[in-house]
């Protein structure tokens, strides 16, 4: 959203917003595939130091180097209007090599759990009762009616272990005429 204030003010300040949000922004939508991924395995309790902390450790180099460039660049296009990034390139090789670097990181931990998650899920039974167990899972294959109304076997009394066939309350009275 701060991308056109940086056409109407002549500050570097809109357009460093614009470089962090943009980064930040990106960088949520890698952690969360991340996350997704190797949440497909850990089903259980998400422990800080062991689950989030290399997903932020990685995702956070990349949205530093990301900001440091964007930031970078933005101040030299304000100082300079003809400032090219091509011509400023040894000064960005550090950066974009450490970048890349991280960017590979990155590509070859989503591919390991990634993987993993396909390999474990492959493994697991075709009805996988954790599916039964979490409610969000279980009302997959219910009808809509059954989600909003209800089914039919909720009400019905159990007999010897077995659903036990309800007739309707309602009879029709043409029957008694």
């Amino acid at each position: 959203p701060f991308f056109p204030l940086s056409f109407l003010v002549n500050s570097w300040f809109p357009g460093t917003l614009d470089a962090f949000f943009q980064a930040l922004f990106l960088c949520a939508l890698l952690l969360f595939w991340l996350c997704v991924y190797h949440g497909i395995r850990v089903q259980g309790e998400r422990k800080f130091l062991t689950f989030y902390l290399p997903k932020l450790i990685i995702v956070g180099l990349l949205w530093l180097s990301a900001v440091t460039l964007g930031i970078w660049q933005t101040v030299n296009e304000l100082q300079d209007p003809t400032y090219f990034y091509k011509v400023d390139i040894a000064n960005f090789q550090g950066m974009k090599v450490f970048f890349l670097i991280v960017v590979a990181l990155y590509i070859l931990y989503l591919i390991f759990l990634i993987v993993r998650a396909c390999s474990e899920l492959k493994n697991l039974p075709y009805s996988d009762s954790q599916l039964k167990d979490n409610p969000a899972f279980s009302m997959l294959n219910d009808s809509d009616d059954e989600v909003i109304y209800g089914s039919d076997y909720e009400d019905m009394p159990l007999q010897n272990g077995r659903t036990n066939k309800v007739t309707t309350k309602y009879q029709d009275d043409s029957d008694s005429d």
